[in-house]
């Protein structure tokens, strides 16, 4: 059998709430996204991972405590799992980025990150998640599964890593929703992993092992 990863979004902020950016801002999760933990921990943990890893940020990191608690697992930090820094965007309202820069607001929207000042670029973080992502299959052993806690952006730029698309693709992919989670098996061919599905949410199946 295949061995097995499960990216997981963390839960809703109150800065998702309103359309603030939070890049590698430290925001908590919200009383709404401390229940999103709660009812995607059971959905997750009926993959029966042998591994839990999250990014350093306390939204994904308390997310991944809800998980660990239905997996009696010690989630593992690692700053590798972060979002996408957004430079000199993070923490400014959407809508006011759109009034106030609108050239670079439609640069954002459109993935082109490397024109925002400070900010990483696609090929950057697709980098950096898959080099996290080398990590967590080398302690992986044989017909497990892994469980990784992140971001939204970074989960699609660490997917196109995993199965062999270019960075810039990962705009192709839609958004997460908050503890959405997709799944993908490792294979022999191109790309190291297979992308099985995408977008599942509390109350959908796990997923059969191949």
């Amino acid at each position: 059998m295949s061995r097995r990863l499960i990216l997981l979004r963390h839960g809703q902020t109150a800065w998702n709430l309103v359309g603030r950016m939070q890049g590698h801002c430290d925001v908590e999760l919200d009383a709404t996204g401390h229940e999103q933990a709660a009812a995607a921990a059971p959905y997750v943990a009926a993959y029966q991972p042998s591994a839990l890893w999250t990014s350093d940020l306390s939204r994904a990191a308390r997310t991944a405590a809800y998980v660990a608690r239905e997996c009696a697992l010690e989630p593992r930090e690692d700053a590798r799992f972060r979002e996408l820094d957004l430079g000199e965007s993070a923490g400014v309202l959407k809508a006011d980025y759109a009034r106030d820069e609108p050239d670079l607001y439609a640069a954002l929207m459109a993935g082109d990150f490397s024109r925002i000042p400070g900010a990483e670029d696609l090929a950057t973080i697709a980098q950096r998640f898959g080099a996290g992502i080398d990590e967590v299959m080398a302690n992986l052993g044989p017909a497990q599964t892994a469980v990784v806690v992140s971001h939204g952006t970074a989960i699609r730029a660490g997917i196109c890593h995993a199965v062999g698309w270019p960075a810039e693709l990962a705009g192709t992919l839609a958004g997460l929703g908050n503890c959405h989670w997709a799944v993908l098996t490792e294979h022999q061919g191109p790309g190291r992993f297979r992308l099985e599905t995408y977008g599942l949410g509390p109350g959908d199946p796990p997923i059969s092992h191949p």
